[in-house]
């Protein structure tokens, strides 16, 4: 009996505590608060708010409650004029089916959140600063406006962001230091993306297609990880620093474009590029801190100079191993400009690359073979630095697939082999292969910082474990540097040249980590 009494008086308990924690509320305009008694006003974590709420309501929601989980998706937002709103005690105009400015701002305890179906408009700073927000984004259809700053620092946002068809202008900062989403699609009805909209978006990886933006802001993508963009649309300028510090290696620029800003590709893994003829400025620093660049296609005839071409826009590029293809005919006015003349220069276009879904840095098993894509308008040439490591076939003509093949490696170590393709008139290529007799799960990162800064000049850090082994490698595959990893996580690297190297990562767990890095 005694038992029975206990476990109904524990059951009427949870069902209390259930009621204390979750409410769900029909609420008519400026009237939500009453909806709850101070004692729920306390303790009710997730709200679902059906019927209609303004400006006043929002603020509420914000400022008055611990809700860390708000469902509005089945609300309709009216408009308000007055002094109760979100963004300051003036009077204001807060319009009908916009998430107010300022909304959620600051509200750290938000988990999740569920947007109004009939949202057209996210407020400037409607969600700034809610770092506890950890949700997949998940913006209505029917938004066409992202405010300034509207996800500014939601730095728990996961998953991959789909911008939705219909939203046409994305404003400054919208987006800035939401450094745990991991892809982004934008849509062709999207033609304005605000200055620094994506900037220190680390987490976004892999592809970008910009198939229809006309304003590209400063910094809109500044420190992202995206390796291959492809802007499709009628874009006229790009802005400052727009890809400045990420790990950009290939992008694909529109034959409308006029103008490259300032430090645009700076400090970027671009290997190869082309840029249009109708490009007549390029700014200072631009490609500054290229140091992968291996080969630039120019189609103008006539070379961009004089003040529209910075006297740094390649500074610390490797003009000397850098290769520039220029129209037929044009190889003596190139030579004799500034900032181009420093190059080696072709007439024609690059007739030997590895196409952007081939990496340069792979890793071999214990025992085991790899094959992967050229592309040539010619015969080519493929060798290997090392007998290990084996290559066919040897010799083509045109596009083909070159397989490599390694011996079984026995003993407990790590080596290295280089893969060589030549083309006449053409630079080479490198492939680069690293293998391990040891490790039970090997990858490839080249979009990943697995060391930073990069490039460096005195010291490397690493993102692994104290007592990780390091070493650095030549492009061409010789040890210069084997340690372990120190409590900070620091190599010195002061003593080596300046150039490309390729540093390889073995964690105490038997995974290793391959990256390319430059020392400046």
């Amino acid at each position: 009996m005694k038992k029975s009494i206990l476990f109904f008086v524990s059951l009427g308990l949870t069902v209390m505590l259930q009621a204390q924690v979750s409410k769900t509320i029909n609420a008519t305009a400026g009237n939500l608060s009453k909806g709850l008694t101070v004692s729920e006003k306390k303790t009710v974590k997730n709200i679902t708010v059906t019927g209609t709420i303004d400006a006043r309501d929002f603020r509420f929601l914000r400022d008055s409650s611990a809700f860390d989980s708000i469902n509005l998706s089945a609300v309709t937002i009216v408009a308000y004029t007055g002094t109760k709103g979100t963004f300051d005690d003036n009077s204001n105009v807060y319009d009908a089916n916009t998430i107010p400015t300022y909304a959620f701002n600051g509200k750290s305890q938000i988990k999740s959140i569920k947007y109004p179906k009939s949202t057209t408009a996210i407020g400037d700073y409607a969600f700034s600063y809610c770092m506890g927000l950890t949700d997949t984004i998940a913006i209505p259809t029917s938004v066409t406006t992202i405010g300034i700053g509207a996800f500014i620092y939601c730095m728990g946002l996961q998953g991959s962001l789909t911008i939705p068809l219909g939203v046409s202008i994305i404003k400054n900062d919208a987006f800035y230091y939401c450094s745990s989403l991991s892809g982004l699609t934008i849509p062709q009805s999207t033609t304005y993306v605000g200055i620094a909209a994506f900037t220190n978006c680390t987490g976004l990886t892999g592809s970008l297609l910009l198939p229809n933006v006309t304003y590209l802001g400063d910094s809109a993508f500044m420190q992202c990880s995206f390796t291959d963009v492809t802007i499709k649309s009628p874009l006229t300028k790009i802005g400052g620093n727009v890809f400045s510090m990420s790990t950009l290696k290939h992008i694909v620029l529109p034959n409308t474009l006029d103008t490259i800003g300032s430090s645009a590709f700076s400090s970027t893994n671009i290997d190869s590029i082309t840029i249009p003829a109708s490009v007549k400025y390029v700014g200072s620093y631009a490609f500054g801190d290229c140091a992968s660049l291996q080969q630039i296609t120019v189609l103008n005839p006539v070379p961009v100079s004089g003040s529209s071409m910075s006297s740094i826009v390649f500074e610390n590029v490797p003009t000397s191993s850098c290769v520039l293809f220029v129209p037929a005919g044009s190889k003596s006015a190139y030579k004799t400009a500034d900032q181009w003349k420093n190059f080696t220069i072709l007439e024609g276009t690059a007739a030997l690359y590895l196409p952007s879904t081939v990496k340069d840095t792979m890793v071999l098993s214990q025992s085991g073979k790899q094959t992967f894509a050229i592309k040539a308008k010619g015969t080519w040439h493929a060798s290997s630095n090392q007998s290990w490591l084996t290559v066919s076939p040897a010799d083509g003509n045109g596009n083909d697939s070159i397989t490599v093949t390694a011996t079984n490696l026995k003993s407990n170590t790590i080596r290295n082999a280089t893969i060589n393709i030549t083309s006449a008139g053409q630079p080479a290529l490198k492939v680069f292969f690293a293998q391990d007799s040891v490790a039970t799960s090997v990858a490839t990162i080249n979009n990943i910082d697995a060391v930073y800064p990069n490039p460096a000049t005195t010291i490397l850090h690493c993102n692994a474990a104290m007592g990780s082994l390091v070493r650095i490698y030549s492009i061409e595959g010789k040890e210069l540097i084997a340690q372990q990893i120190s409590a900070d996580g620091s190599i010195a690297i002061d003593a080596l040249p300046n150039g490309l190297y390729y540093i390889e990562i073995q964690s105490t767990d038997k995974q290793t980590i391959v990256q390319k890095f430059a020392k400046q």
